[in-house]
């Protein structure tokens, strides 16, 4: 009727009980009281012009053992799965975060503060579904198509945005509006410096801690990850591991082997004030990389210890070498990171993917694109190409079931043909990453939720899409383009920002005087309707 060659909505007849299936937990129960009530309530009269109800004006259906099929909400899937069709398109055909601390842990023993003296329990982790799964009547498609947030982030009536400048220029074209905005993002979440030198007294404050302990003498600690690399948001954790002397000269481990020398370590940071006493550590001894993770009792940063593994620091040479090489690579990273944690989608130990995992799919995406290392990307749009295209390579293009990532040198192979050329183990149903230092590890190992990332990645690309048509159109309901895949509550970044500002200038009162006042304050997190753009 409307010219269409595709037809907007799916025949209700083409869904069959088991498409049903994958709706939200407790949708079935949520459905029988809907009837349940329904049936309780019994109107006086029946207005002659009321709207018929889809539940009882429909024929009725066929007998069937099976339960009774909700039409609305068959609706509203296929309206989805459309939106997600229109949004898709050329598809990778036969395309031919363990460093070892970006991988899911084998067997995990958590021994919390308080446990010296039980067994160790193993740990079962709450999945990203939990604490944040909504009824799916209260959802909108919207909500969905990228994921939903997690309570920690979901909107709270301030501003969602709280990058966009108050005064926002004007500009008729939405690619160099989208590069401008993410601009400005980057700018709100990069590292600043006086958060740089707060984290390294973090090691420092450690480091003197465990070398006044008579079994940590000459023990240095060593910072690794996000933090070094630069590549970090406000609230990330602290990686460190302490290297013994012995280790350091031949690679022979001798610190804090066993759970005993963990104990101890544990009792003496907790002597010298370096994590709450009531929040306590914990001891994650059987891991494949055993930790002692805690919550940093000056700045609040959660704070995780390794021992005698040098992996995490051979990492740092090849970030280094990758941020020169794509110097556009760190404003890619921070926007996936945050995108994930917004879902809880970037922790490895819950089944998404870690910090390295991230970075390396940047990267994979940069070295097949010449374009990216060359002016042939217009310079005031380049961040939203990039951006998109990430969204559409890896959300609707990149089957990670067929084709894993080899980033030294660069290239792809197939899973099923190139099994005996590839030395190392790894499972079809996960992302496939070859570490660039290490040719038999899989850094992506862990990634058993990479379904559900990537789907993300599709809807967010869609999303996206979207907005940047309704700006064009001038149908757009705000200013902010990333506001449909990142916006949320930041007040936990700036209450961050605002405690190790205060830290610093506490512990490094001559310095504080040197660095310029930061923008980024809790003052600026005011009402969207008192924003001026």
């Amino acid at each position: 009727m409307n010219g269409d060659t595709q037809p907007k909505f799916r025949d209700v007849g083409e869904y069959t009980e088991e498409s049903d299936t994958g709706s939200e937990e407790g949708e079935e129960h949520e459905e029988g009281h809907k009837r349940r009530r329904t049936e309780k309530v019994v109107p006086i009269e029946q207005p002659k012009w009321s709207n018929p109800d889809p539940y009882t004006a429909l024929p009725p259906p066929s007998q069937s053992n099976g339960p009774k099929k909700d039409i609305v909400e068959t609706i509203r899937k296929a309206k989805l799965d459309t939106m997600l069709d229109a949004a898709s398109s050329n598809p990778v055909k036969d395309n031919i975060d363990f460093i070892s601390f970006d991988d899911e842990p084998a067997v995990v023993s958590l021994l919390s503060d308080n446990d010296d003296d039980q067994a160790s329990v193993g740990s079962n982790p709450i999945g990203p579904g939990k604490n944040r799964k909504r009824a799916y009547s209260q959802i909108s498609p919207d909500d969905t198509l990228a994921g939903i947030i997690t309570e920690e982030w979901e909107p709270t009536g301030y501003n969602l945005t709280p990058w966009m400048p108050r005064s926002a220029e004007f500009t008729a074209n939405v690619g160099l509006k989208l590069h401008k905005e993410i601009v400005d993002f980057y700018e709100f979440v990069r590292p600043t410096e006086y958060e740089r030198i707060v984290r390294q007294d973090i090691a420092t404050r450690i480091q003197t801690t465990i070398q006044n302990w008579y079994h940590g003498r000459g023990v240095q600690i060593y910072c690794f990850g996000s933090y070094p690399a630069g590549l970090y948001l406000p609230n990330a954790d602290m990686d460190l591991v302490a290297l013994s002397p012995r280790y350091l000269d031949s690679a022979v481990p001798t610190f804090c082997l066993g759970m005993p020398d963990k104990r101890k370590l544990r009792s003496v940071l907790r002597s010298a004030g370096i994590f709450d006493p009531v929040k306590g550590a914990d001891i994650i001894a059987f891991a494949k990389v055993p930790l002692i993770k805690f919550t940093d009792l000056q700045t609040g940063l959660k704070v995780d210890i390794s021992f005698e593994n040098h992996t995490g620091l051979t990492a740092q040479g090849t970030l280094k070498k990758w941020k020169e090489q794509f110097p556009d690579m760190p404003i890619l990273v921070a926007l996936i990171k945050q995108f994930l944690c917004m879902r809880n989608l970037n922790e490895v130990f819950h089944g998404g993917i870690g910090g390295f995992t991230i970075i390396c799919l940047v990267v994979s995406m940069l070295q097949h694109m010449p374009e990216s290392q060359s002016s042939s990307l217009e310079p005031h749009t380049r961040y939203g190409e990039l951006l998109m295209n990430f969204l559409d390579l890896y959300g609707n293009k990149f089957n990670y079931r067929d084709t894993g990532i080899i980033m030294e040198p660069p290239s792809y192979f197939d899973k099923l043909k190139d099994r005996d050329r590839i030395n190392v183990k790894y499972q079809d149903d996960r992302l496939t990453i070859i570490d660039p230092n290490r040719a038999d590890n899989d850094i992506s190992g862990g990634s058993r939720l990479i379904a559900e990332v990537f789907d993300c990645f599709r809807g967010a690309h869609a999303l996206v899409q979207r907005r940047l048509n309704q700006i064009r159109l001038g149908k757009a309901s705000s200013e902010s383009i990333l506001e449909c895949i990142l916006g949320g509550n930041y007040y936990s970044y700036l209450d961050t920002r605002a405690r190790l500002r205060r830290v610093f200038e506490r512990n490094y009162p001559d310095s504080a005087e040197h660095v310029p006042a930061e923008e980024l304050q809790p003052s600026m997190y005011v009402p969207s309707s008192r924003r001026r753009y």
